[in-house]
């Protein structure tokens, strides 16, 4: 689907889609709880979708309502080891997980499919195949894991560890309903019938998965330890997770954190780079919770507000761990730069204070730990720990007249698309000029976007950001491929149409 955005500020007030990254671990720990619980949510994502698939297949059924969903537990019996309350689970024999295009769900669930199943087989299609896996892999082989690799599935080179067949011995689905014209995208049932064509065989994994001591590198991805986090304490023995510094992403970690902690299931934590993890916990249902506000997806109607559009988002969580709460305080930097620029105060082409306006809370104070700099000529920021931002503040940079530097963009070429490529393709598109040096994304802003032909590369983020710079675009921005909203904001361009903005299925 492509659709035409047309230039015209946005106003409103709208309520922030429910987080995906905290609805990924409320669903995983309520499978894992002992009573069903019911999680409110304000949509069910492709992505989520992808996990209670999963988690259906390992025997925790679920049921989709208006606003919430409720889950069953994954089939076991209570069990005390001494004094101490468990629930010991039935291992599902066969388990066939339908990953879809989310990293999120393959990596969380692989270590839970190694415990909860005898045999489970992964599928995903889009560029999950060539997603970065094997330090994952590694850890369940070297303990008690047997994983065949499909060699469909693999990555040329091997990077996401898909290209060998090793074992503990040897050590798409349809794009969802997105409209532009307000009638609701259909997520009244569950989509259990993912057509096969669609996807890719990508690996099968042998448990059961052993307690011990893991050690994994701290620059991947955080989803490496997020998955082994929610996955341990199910297991009988103690274990530890050392983590090789540096920490990329930590925030992600800590959500998990403070999820497990919803569920009554303690981590300790000696140092910033070791987890203990002992065994044997019981989950403990709160039988209702609500998903956080998603900073990520808010992201994107902050940063209008900055390019001089007036919308009030609802449902941000001012101490969530989620690390893309930054993006407040990130974007004041550019408003900043944009102020004291000799940027022309036409609608659309101003910057405007976020601070000034209650969209944004003046409650964060997050700068201190994303090293950033601005100067005269120059905004360098650090973007290790937010890498998802990059799409939305790159668009920002490109209407902000300063250079913005963007360093450790390393881990972007590794997202749905090419993030780092696709954002350089389609900035230049708009008359932008950018570029990757190094580990570095450069952005020579300038006082206004020309509009043009751009490219979603199949990716959310991309379409969302671009669709913010459609709005103050000279000429119309059309967005190749658009559907890929649906992975994380299937509503997002019926709210961007509900703001006033202009769009245009073609």
């Amino acid at each position: 689907m492509d659709i035409r955005i047309r230039s015209q500020l946005l106003k409103g007030r709208l309520a922030v889609p429910s987080s995906k990254s905290d609805a990924h671990r409320l669903v995983i720990c309520a499978a894992l709880s002992d009573a069903p619980t019911q999680i409110i949510l304000n949509q069910v994502s492709d992505d989520i979708q992808a996990t209670l698939n999963c988690l259906q297949a390992l025997g925790a059924n679920y049921r989709l309502r208006k606003v919430a969903v409720e889950i069953d537990t994954i089939p076991g019996e209570l069990a005390y080891i001494g004094d101490q309350k468990t629930i010991k689970r039935a291992r599902v024999k066969y388990a066939h997980l339908s990953c879809q295009e989310s990293g999120t769900t393959l990596r969380f669930m692989l270590p839970i499919a190694a415990f909860a199943s005898e045999e489970a087989q992964f599928y995903g299609s889009g560029r999950l195949g060539a997603r970065p896996l094997e330090p994952l892999l590694q850890a369940l082989r070297e303990h008690g894991c047997t994983i065949e690799l499909a060699a469909d599935g693999a990555a040329a080179d091997g990077a996401a560890g898909l290209s060998a067949n090793t074992n503990a011995a040897d050590g798409g689905n349809a794009a969802g309903k997105v409209t532009c014209d307000g009638v609701p995208a259909d997520s009244s049932s569950a989509k259990t019938d993912i057509p096969m064509g669609s996807e890719q065989a990508l690996l099968r994994v042998r448990g059961p998965l052993q307690s011990g001591s893991f050690t994994l590198p701290g620059d991947v991805s955080s989803q490496f330890i997020s998955g082994l986090l929610l996955a341990l304490p199910n297991l009988q023995g103690d274990s530890e997770i050392h983590i090789n510094p540096p920490f990329a992403s930590r925030g992600y970690v800590d959500m998990t954190l403070q999820t497990l902690k919803e569920f009554n299931v303690q981590i300790e934590q000696p140092d910033a780079f070791t987890f203990i993890v002992p065994g044997g916990q019981h989950y403990q249902s709160p039988r209702l919770l609500a998903a956080q506000g998603d900073w990520s997806n808010a992201a994107f109607w902050l940063a209008a507000n900055v390019l001089g559009s007036d919308v009030q988002v609802d449902g941000l969580l001012e101490n969530s761990a989620q690390g893309d709460k930054a993006v407040a305080d990130l974007l004041r930097l550019f408003s900043q730069a944009g102020s004291s620029s000799s940027r022309p105060e036409q609608a659309g082409q101003m910057l405007k204070d976020p601070g000034a306006s209650t969209a944004i809370p003046d409650i964060l104070d997050v700068l201190s730990e994303i090293p950033t700099t601005i100067r005269d000529s120059q905004i360098a920021i650090d973007v290790d720990q937010i890498p998802d931002l990059v799409p939305i503040l790159a668009v920002v940079a490109a209407a902000t007249p300063i250079q913005t530097v963007f360093s450790k963009v390393g881990r972007l070429r590794d997202k749905e698309s090419d993030r780092l490529h696709a954002v350089i393709m389609n900035l230049t598109a708009l008359g932008v000029e950018a570029y990757a040096w190094g580990d570095q994304l450069v952005v020579n802003g300038q006082t206004s976007l020309n509009g043009g032909i751009v490219e979603s590369f199949g990716d959310h983020r991309i379409v969302m950001a671009f669709s913010i710079a459609g709005t103050i675009s000279k000429k119309p921005v059309i967005i190749k491929g658009a559907e890929a909203v649906s992975k994380s904001y299937p509503h997002f361009f019926e709210d961007f149409k509900r703001l006033g903005g202009i769009c245009d299925v073609l």
